[in-house]
């Protein structure tokens, strides 16, 4: 199985973990139907890049935390207490640790789901700005 297979695989998962259940409550899509969709997959995407930026502000903290301790147990603390707040995120913004992790590895292989993910992680700022 090549990447492409691969990277259409996932990409596809990701589309029907979004459209499957839609399309089972709403029925056959109208052009309302389709927006729908499109709004719920502008949603995950945010939500995606809203974990990506909290776990890369969590992992950068880690990494101050980390130079700090030279002992196993303040190390071994210091990484538990990162796992906790990166659970904490993925769970404040309804994404699961698989779908993270797959969600990333197909972003890596689509050049258009990437650009999208960029435009999401731009919006995420931008309201992280805000805030």
């Amino acid at each position: 199985m090549g990447i492409r297979t691969i990277q259409r695989s996932l990409f596809s998962a990701l589309m029907l973990m979004v459209a499957l259940p839609l399309f089972f409550v709403a029925g056959p899509l109208t052009v309302e139907g389709q927006q729908e969709i499109s709004g719920v997959m502008e949603e995950r995407l945010l939500a995606f890049a809203k974990v990506h930026l909290e776990i890369a502000e969590i992992r950068d903290d880690l990494h101050q935390d980390l130079a700090r301790y030279h002992e196993v147990d303040g190390r071994t603390r210091v990484r538990q207490a990162a796992d906790a707040r990166i659970e904490d995120a993925m769970e404040a913004h309804g994404v699961e640790a698989s779908e993270y992790e797959e969600f990333i590895t197909a972003v890596s292989f689509d050049a258009e789901l990437a650009s999208a993910f960029e435009e999401a992680l731009a919006r995420a700022r931008e309201g992280a700005g805000e805030a």
